[in-house]
């Protein structure tokens, strides 16, 4: 009877993650890149706050600079990591300076801190070693 038992819970678990199955690959939604979810939360936020038009000039500009970046990458150039890297510093005043909900400013400042984190993975994958030599002498 034991047996049965262990036998059936083991039968009823599988069933349960078979429901609880990921869907196919087709039908699962990737997370937008960090710069596109930026740009989509930045939008939403400038739609809902009351900015001044300073705060809306300088998110405007900033807009345009990670615009102008994405063109640039998508030319195949290199974008002006200064230009970005001001335009993310600003996003982040207007973001911290109580102009946005709060809900929006939060959103906002999590996506600048994800381009950020990305951009910094990128360029340690550049300074690295693309690949480890094998050392001298080891069988290949």
């Amino acid at each position: 009877t034991a047996l049965a038992f262990l036998s059936l819970a083991a039968g009823a678990a599988f069933a349960q993650d078979q429901d609880q199955a990921p869907p196919p690959r087709d039908q699962q939604r990737q997370a937008p890149a960090p710069m596109v979810q930026l740009r989509k939360d930045l939008a939403a936020a400038i739609a809902n706050a009351q900015l001044t038009d300073e705060q809306r000039q300088t998110l405007q500009n900033a807009q345009s600079s990670l615009r102008q970046a994405r063109e640039a990458r998508k030319q195949g150039q290199k974008p002006d990591p200064q230009a970005v890297r001001q335009a993310l510093q600003d996003i982040r005043g207007v973001a911290q300076s109580g102009a946005l909900r709060p809900e929006d400013r939060d959103a906002v400042v999590r996506d600048v801190q994800n381009v950020q984190a990305r951009r910094r993975h990128a360029r340690q994958q550049q300074q690295s070693p693309q690949a480890n030599p094998a050392p001298q002498g080891a069988a290949q």
